[in-house]
């Protein structure tokens, strides 16, 4: 007997969390016992109901998926980047999913292949090639590979005269590495592969397979990181959460020394050291600089730690300027800041200390520094785009301040970008703050109350959703879809603060704006609750819950992809990977104050008796940031708490991480499958 139609319904079974006298029923907690025949067999049974739920829309989704790939060039070359006595670049071909990793020898222009990623990937259902990086003397290939989508790599050695394989490799670790000048010094960072914190470094000799422990981070909530210096002097261990750091550095040439201490952690205290001819440059927040400001320190050799109160200030604080970021070259210095909620670069002489801008002319738009490996240059590699304009590659003249167009991303077909029109409102939230949104349609469109909308959300970690191309929008622009990103506080598009007043115990701040927008939406007759359609990831799934729960009558339809919607058992539970270095984003619930402020809001929590919109859930099943249970979980009680009829759909990918799909367009099928979703509500598809 066919039961593909019929709505799943997951057992309940008692079970009881309990904090600080307070006690919360969790019926659907045995759904975290993975790979049991139970969990299995209701997976199985969600997906079996979701295919058939969603049968209508197959062809609908298949020529969606055929019109974005269409728009993708089948063969396409990045532009070649200089490093050192080749250029390198990765070619895509038509027929493979995967990239190809070439180089060109500069004196001779003979091309060579390093890396075909197709090859690599020709026996894996999954396969994602976290890192790959030549050594300093071009010879040798590290590449790190992850088969299953738990972000848990294994690092491999590819010896560029021979094509063959080193000997020894490492299993088991993350994909941050960098390589010695030395040429057989290779550093990497070890997770806990339980709680997939990174808190380890080692040295690793890929000549006879030894390795030492040269840091560990011990504090729960500190994770690792490696750099190296574009100058390639130093390689730098920074160990941060998301409030306090701490750097430690060695020189790349001398790689088997012990690491020094740069400046000792302070609470709060935020910085980040380059380096460049003889000085330390310092990107700090020290002495209330929240949107931090540039500092530089001389270095000594045998030099052990720097104060702060030795650092000269070059670039000051500004409260209208957020310095996001920053590259040291021999004579200048680039800093990536956001001003007005817009992407800008900076560029710092080094000798005269003064400051010009790279100035681009549309109203919003994207632009950061592309891939630069030569320290000694007078050309800035810069990529450039927008909602309506495929990223630009230019070749920036530092001394001359001139763009040069090196080339542009093409998008097949009659695309053109005069066709659409982006824009930015203001959104006055309930507390007065004006609140960006951004916007694209099609130029011809007749907006109305009828106008089918888009609004995308994110909102946390101070991850800031730029204007950015993407050629799959326009199967919904040119549709009459408007598409909108609503840029809430949690992320950082307008400095620090932005950031600061979206985390914590100012968490509500993200759900409040995102609400407002909606509202703004509809109050300005761009769309009505009937052609409203709302969509979010992760941290972003987290505010499509709390957004559904607080008003789920101002949605007609939603996605929460990969969504963190059981967020108070999450973080309380240590176990679960990841878990406790989120205690300075969310708080740390082991505090009342804390505990009580997430419980108000929590998804999974917060479920209730009402009508809820159409919505689409997907998971990865193993997703090692948001676990595959906490979308699940809250599926089930979606199901027996919602009281109206409405499509209530889970969709959970047995062979895929947080990220989804590998390869060059298993992203792509997924967006067709969303877009399918609003359009198919949109047409009204499910009553006809």
């Amino acid at each position: 007997m066919d039961k593909t139609d019929q709505i799943p319904k997951a057992s309940k079974i008692n079970h009881t969390h309990e904090k600080f006298g307070d006690k919360r029923a969790d019926s659907y907690y045995w759904l975290r016992k993975k790979d049991t025949k139970e969990v299995l067999n209701y997976l199985e049974e969600e997906n079996k109901y979701t295919h058939h739920t969603l049968k209508p829309l197959e062809s609908l989704k298949n020529k969606l998926f055929k019109e974005m790939k269409s728009r993708i060039p089948a063969n396409y070359n990045t532009e070649p980047v200089s490093y050192g006595k080749y250029k390198y670049y990765t070619s895509w071909v038509k027929g493979k999913d995967y990239a190809i990793h070439k180089r060109i020898y500069k004196e001779t222009q003979k091309e060579e292949m390093i890396l075909d990623e197709n090859l690599v990937a020709e026996k894996s259902k999954y396969c994602d090639i976290g890192n790959i990086e030549v050594s300093n003397n071009h010879n040798i290939l590290a590449y790190s590979i992850d088969n299953k989508g738990r972000e848990i790599y294994d690092i491999y050695f590819k010896d560029l005269k021979t094509g063959k394989k080193l000997k020894y490799f490492i299993s088991g670790v993350t994909s941050d590495f960098i390589w010695g000048n030395d040429n057989q010094t290779f550093f990497y960072v070890q997770q806990d592969l339980q709680t997939l914190r990174s808190f380890q470094v080692y040295r690793f000799n890929i000549l006879n397979g030894q390795k030492d422990l040269i840091y560990e981070e011990t504090d729960t909530q500190f994770s690792v990181i490696l750099n190296k210096t574009l100058s390639e002097a130093f390689i730098v261990i920074v160990s941060a959460s998301s409030e306090t750091s701490e750097c430690f550095y060695l020189p790349a040439d001398k790689p088997r020394e012990d690491i020094r201490l740069f400046a000792k952690r302070e609470e709060k205290h935020e910085y980040h050291i380059n380096y460049g001819d003889g000085d330390f440059y310092i990107l700090t927040n020290k002495d209330s600089a929240f949107n931090f400001k540039l500092m530089k320190v001389r270095f000594e050799e045998k030099q052990m730690g720097y104060s702060s109160e030795t650092w000269e200030e070059l670039v000051p604080h500004r409260e209208d300027v957020f310095i996001e970021d920053y590259e040291v070259f021999e004579k200048f210095i680039v800093l990536e800041v956001r001003s007005k909620g817009r992407q800008e670069l900076e560029i710092l002489d080094r000798e005269t200390g003064k400051i010009h801008n790279v100035v681009f002319n549309e109203e919003i738009y994207s632009s950061e520094l592309g891939s630069n490996y030569e320290y000694f240059t007078d050309f800035l590699r810069i990529s450039y785009n927008s909602f309506i304009q495929p990223e630009i590659i230019y070749d920036y003249d530092v001394k001359k301040k001139k763009l040069h167009f090196k080339r542009q991303i093409p998008v097949e077909g009659e695309f053109k970008s005069e066709n659409y029109i982006s824009k930015r409102e203001f959104v006055k939230a309930r507390d007065g703050t004006l609140v960006p949104l951004s916007l694209v349609y099609k130029k011809d469109l007749k907006i109305s109350k009828s106008t089918p909308v888009l609004l995308y959300g994110y909102g946390s970690y101070g991850i800031s959703i730029d204007p950015a191309f993407s050629s799959s929008i326009f199967s919904l622009l040119d549709r009459g879809f408007i598409y909108a990103v609503a840029h809430v506080r949690g992320g950082a598009e307008l400095g620090k603060k932005w950031y600061e007043n979206g985390k914590g115990l100012k968490k509500k701040n993200t759900f409040y704006d995102f609400i407002d927008s909606a509202e703004f939406l509809i109050d300005h007759s761009y769309t009505s609750s009937e052609h409203l359609y709302i969509m979010g990831g992760s941290a972003g799934g987290l505010l499509m819950g709390v957004v559904l729960n607080e008003r789920p009558d101002l949605f007609k339809g939603a996605i929460a992809s990969v969504p963190f919607v059981d967020v108070l058992t999450t973080v309380l539970d240590e176990s679960i990977p990841l878990t406790t270095g989120e205690y300075e984003e969310w708080g740390n619930p082991n505090e009342k104050v804390c505990y009580d402020y997430i419980k108000s809001y929590s998804p999974y929590d917060n479920v209730q008796r009402a009508k809820y919109p159409h919505l689409l859930i997907d998971t990865g099943y193993h997703d090692p940031r948001v676990q595959y249970w906490e979308p699940v979980k809250w599926t089930a009680k979606l199901r027996n708490y919602k009281t109206d009829d409405k499509l209530l759909l889970l969709l959970t990918y047995m062979g895929t991480g947080h990220f989804g799909d590998t390869g060059r367009f298993g992203r792509l099928k997924l967006v067709a499958l969303y877009y399918s979703f609003f359009l198919g509500l949109e047409q009204n598809i499910w009553k006809k």
